[in-house]
């Protein structure tokens, strides 16, 4: 008798419940907006992006660094596309070099700011991520001097790589100007990981 009060309790109970007025209809379920993640950058390509990253971002230190009235200087950055090997597009700045112009005056008279500006061009080329190549275009006459700067600013680099030296004639018939140029050693550095 009791089961049979206890069922008749509960549907009684089911039907009051039935008969509340339907007015409000339940609030829908909250609906998140997606959430769309980058997809991770390939374990190949993350390392060759910081290093061009960080190129960059040296480059244009340096440039403020020496960037003096007097001293004529040019950072080389360009954007390229490159495709990682999921066949994603990234688009990334490289470094290309940097070109800066030895004022004849400055070496003739050895100033000290033609002096630490040698100097500070090979302390960075030797302190690249990446094997540099420093090209050096001076006078005979002026080459044993700026020589010691360079081997000076050399010393003082902490970097990993070897850097790549190279002295290229002037010629004073041809109206050339002596300059110092620091730029990649390695030909593949702006054609990404995948092309070697």
């Amino acid at each position: 008798m009791k089961r049979v009060v206890m069922i008749a309790g509960c549907m009684l109970l089911a039907a009051c419940a039935s008969e509340a007025p339907k007015t409000q209809a339940p609030p829908p379920p909250e609906e998140k907006a997606p959430v769309y993640l980058p997809k991770p950058v390939t374990n190949l390509f993350n390392p060759w992006l910081l290093v061009r990253d960080s190129d960059v971002a040296d480059a244009r230190a340096f440039d403020r660094m020496i960037n003096k009235p007097g001293v004529p200087m040019q950072t080389e950055v360009s954007r390229v596309a490159q495709k990682n090997d999921e066949g994603r597009t990234l688009v990334v700045d490289i470094w290309k070099g940097t070109n800066i112009g030895l004022l004849p005056t400055a070496l003739k008279k050895r100033s000290p700011e033609i002096q630490r500006t040698v100097s500070l061009a090979a302390e960075f080329a030797g302190g690249r991520g990446e094997q540099a190549r420093l090209i050096v275009s001076v006078s005979e006459a002026d080459k044993p001097t700026v020589k010691k700067w360079v081997e000076a600013g050399l010393a003082k680099a902490k970097g990993q790589y070897p850097t790549e030296v190279q002295w290229k004639p002037l010629n004073l018939k041809k109206g050339d100007v002596p300059f110092i140029r620091i730029e990649p050693a390695d030909p593949q550095y702006a054609f990404g990981p995948f092309t070697k």
